[in-house]
């Protein structure tokens, strides 16, 4: 499966030339299709989205590794 992911840069919190290093403030984007969460609205009395509870939707496992 294909997972998208972005990284958007909210702000610079911090930028230290001594120790050369900078720190960011930064929100994270993923995104993929799942074809598990589809359905023909026409099978299902017009219904054409639901809520469903997190904890019961495949989310992918993203490390986050800082490096140089």
């Amino acid at each position: 499966m294909l997972v998208k992911i972005g990284i958007n840069l909210i702000s610079l919190l911090d930028v230290n030339e001594p120790q050369e290093y900078i720190k960011l403030a930064v929100s994270c984007d993923q995104r993929w299709h799942d074809d598990f969460l589809i359905w023909d609205p026409e099978k299902f009395n017009g219904t054409t989205s639901i809520t469903v509870p997190a904890d019961m939707v495949w989310i992918p496992d993203v490390t986050v590794v800082s490096t140089v």
